[in-house]
């Protein structure tokens, strides 16, 4: 969320992502992505409940719930300082 109100709840979920990763002995996992959307947000249209950001989170849920996914989530930088970063996979 944006802001981080479920700092808490993404806390637990990592947590508990990594446990089961452990205590199952799947060790790592086999495949990871990341896709880097063409799209420029300013701060203040990141809010998780206001458009456009409030479909992109909507969305998770159901990429998560998907098998063999372990976690989703979108990475969202501080536009005013981040345009001339480009994320490395």
């Amino acid at each position: 969320m944006t802001p981080h109100e479920d700092r808490y709840e993404t806390k637990e979920r990592a947590i508990d992502n990594l446990l089961s990763r452990i205590e199952s002995r799947d060790g790592k996992s086999g495949y990871k992505a990341g896709i880097s959307a063409p799209i420029l947000l300013l701060d203040e249209k990141t809010v998780t409940w206001i458009e456009p950001a409030k479909s992109l989170y909507g969305k998770l849920s159901a990429a998560i719930a998907q098998e063999g996914i372990i976690d989703a989530a979108i990475w969202i930088g501080y536009t005013w300082a981040d345009n001339h970063v480009k994320m490395q996979w």
